[in-house]
């Protein structure tokens, strides 16, 4: 280094500094320079020391507050763990099987990969109620017939069978032969049942007590089912929604019930997302007498014993009959608004298909018939007479003169080969705006006295009235000394002709 700085001055006055003038004056003022920064960075390190020390001093001071009151509130050793918040996947699973506003969560379904018994699959299909909170699902049911005839099914359903008890479905009957096809919805809760008739826009409504205790159905009382009476013995409880493929309690019955004439097929098979035992048999005659089956297979979900998916073969292994799960979710969360139906633009029929609420057509058509008053179409039944008013209309004829002309039909309805004729009847045309009566002559008959009406035969004629004026209604009377008509016909709407 100190041949570095040898000839110092010399080797600086050939570069840029060589024309500053470094005097004794600058000497001072950068050792005036170096003492300030000195007596600052002991002055800084005197504050930082003493905020340091304080701060210290404070901490100790609040921990040794703190832990005091701790103890005074029993909140040391000797209280129970802090609660910290629970991660949101796990709040999830912990919340499983509650209701939060009107969605209902149930507890989360565990799939079975573990071997079954028959004894044990046979079980559980004809306990299946037990074995699952919730499902929603679409399925089709396609049967075929001994007369080659078939049908096919399909229904879309939700239901919750433990903690909030309900369910709805939409049904698809339709049957190819006859180009027919129904459609019908179903929903119910813990109180109450609806059936809706989308055709017809009716609905049924009753009452629903569901049956949420009941002692398991094994496999010996299946067995000893006579099996005739398969289809009309008391098995578990069946909601009414989704039953053929959630409750197979027949079809196990049916199939199942000879152990010597089915095996299991594969222990583990998914099917519609579902883990399931496949079984496969021998369809025993007597039982399927309806169904040109002659074997079967079933997929059984392992963990409720719910039927996912079968199929019927004939002789030569075609499928003639099968259910086929489209979608099948099971304990999946389900908004019980949906056990409820809109009955929007239905109407209310009791069990015996009669109607319970009236449109304003016929609350007006009861008002009239009460008041002994029919209308054009309508006919009322006599002891003699069958007596019906078909139309009306209107003739000019002159100047202030009008011809109103009214279309009767009359239906012999005595006993035996009694006779009757149009004579016997008089027709009468009441106006009551001005408390007007006119008396009608039969028309389109030349001699009415000369014609009869056989038993069980009718006739159609016409009956005028000539008015001065048209008024825009009327009230006519048919009338008999023989057999009295307690009724009459508003005629109105005519028209001239």
């Amino acid at each position: 280094m100190n041949n570095k700085l040898d000839n110092l001055k010399e080797k600086m006055n050939e570069t840029v500094l060589k024309n500053i003038d470094f005097s004794e004056e600058s000497k001072k003022k950068v050792l005036r320079t170096v003492q300030k920064s000195q007596n600052k960075k002991n002055v800084l390190f005197s504050s930082k020391t003493k905020y340091i020390i304080n701060t210290s001093l404070s901490c100790i001071l609040i921990f040794g507050l703190g832990y005091f009151g701790l103890k005074e509130l029993n909140l040391t050793t000797n209280s129970k763990p802090l609660t910290f918040p629970i991660k949101e996947q796990e709040q999830d699973k912990n919340q499983r099987g509650t209701t939060s506003t009107s969605i209902y969560t149930p507890p989360e379904k565990e799939e079975m990969y573990e071997d079954m018994s028959k004894n044990e699959i046979f079980t559980k299909m004809l306990n299946s109620i037990d074995h699952f909170h919730t499902a929603v699902g679409k399925y089709e049911i396609f049967t075929t017939y001994h007369d080659r005839s078939t049908s096919t099914t399909i229904e879309e359903f939700e239901i919750s069978t433990k903690e909030q008890i309900g369910g709805s479905s939409i049904v698809f009957d339709i049957y190819p032969e006859n180009n027919d096809k129904h459609i019908n919805k179903i929903f119910y809760n813990e109180s109450n049942l609806w059936h809706l008739d989308e055709a017809r826009k009716t609905f049924v409504e009753s009452d629903y007590h569901p049956i949420t205790s009941q002692t398991p159905f094994t496999v010996e009382e299946a067995i000893s089912i006579d099996p005739l009476d398969i289809y009309n013995a008391e098995y578990r409880e069946r909601p009414p929604v989704g039953t053929t493929v959630l409750f197979p309690y027949e079809k196990a019955t049916s199939y199942l019930r000879d152990v010597k004439m089915w095996d299991i097929d594969k222990q583990n098979e998914e099917i519609a997302g579902q883990n399931t035992i496949v079984l496969k048999g021998t369809v025993d005659p007597q039982i399927n007498r309806m169904m040109p089956e002659e074997s079967f297979r079933f997929w059984v979900d392992k963990d409720t014993g719910i039927l996912v998916k079968f199929e019927g073969y004939d002789s030569n292994g075609e499928i003639t009959s099968y259910i086929y799960s489209e979608k099948l979710q099971i304990n999946t969360p389900i908004d019980t608004k949906e056990f409820t139906p809109n009955l929007e633009g239905y109407t209310a029929f009791d069990e015996h298909n009669n109607p319970l609420t009236l449109t304003a057509e016929e609350q007006n058509q009861i008002e009239r018939m009460e008041q002994g008053m029919m209308v054009y179409g309508e006919a009322v039944k006599g002891g003699y007479y069958g007596t019906t008013v078909e139309s009306s209309y209107i003739e000019e004829l002159a100047e202030n003169k009008h011809l109103i002309v009214i279309k009767v039909n009359v239906r012999n309805v005595r006993d035996g080969e009694e006779l009757i004729s149009p004579s016997e009847l008089k027709f009468e045309l009441n106006e009551e705006k001005e408390d007007r009566k006119y008396i009608g002559e039969i028309r389109s008959i030349q001699n009415p006295k000369e014609v009869f009406i056989q038993s069980n035969n009718s006739l159609t004629f016409e009956v005028s009235f000539e008015v001065e004026e048209v008024s825009d209604e009327y009230k006519f009377y048919i009338v008999s000394s023989l057999d009295p008509i307690p009724t009459h016909w508003l005629i109105d709407d005519l028209k001239r002709k």
